[in-house]
């Protein structure tokens, strides 16, 4: 990735987005490019505009937890009161 050829608008887009393997999938697409090649190009652009760069999602795995330990906590909760 040089000044001369930035990133498309929709790789951009997907990387606003917090897309990246989409980009990456994008930009592989449109430059006819090997994986490698497209991954380096989406992380030197994460690099030099760090405003875009997309943080891991905690819902992913924290969010989940909470909401397995709530259930659990809930169906506790109306068993003890049944009983």
């Amino acid at each position: 990735m040089t000044a001369e050829h930035p990133l498309p608008a929709d790789v951009i887009a997907s990387l606003k987005a917090k897309r990246k393997i989409e980009a990456i999938k994008l930009l592989r697409e449109q430059r006819h490019c090997g994986l490698k090649e497209a991954k380096e190009m989406v992380d030197a652009h994460l690099r030099l505009n760090p405003d875009v760069n997309p943080q891991p999602r905690m819902e992913s795995g924290a969010g989940r937890l909470v909401l397995i330990v709530v259930i659990i906590a809930a169906a506790y909760g109306a068993y003890t009161f049944a009983s």
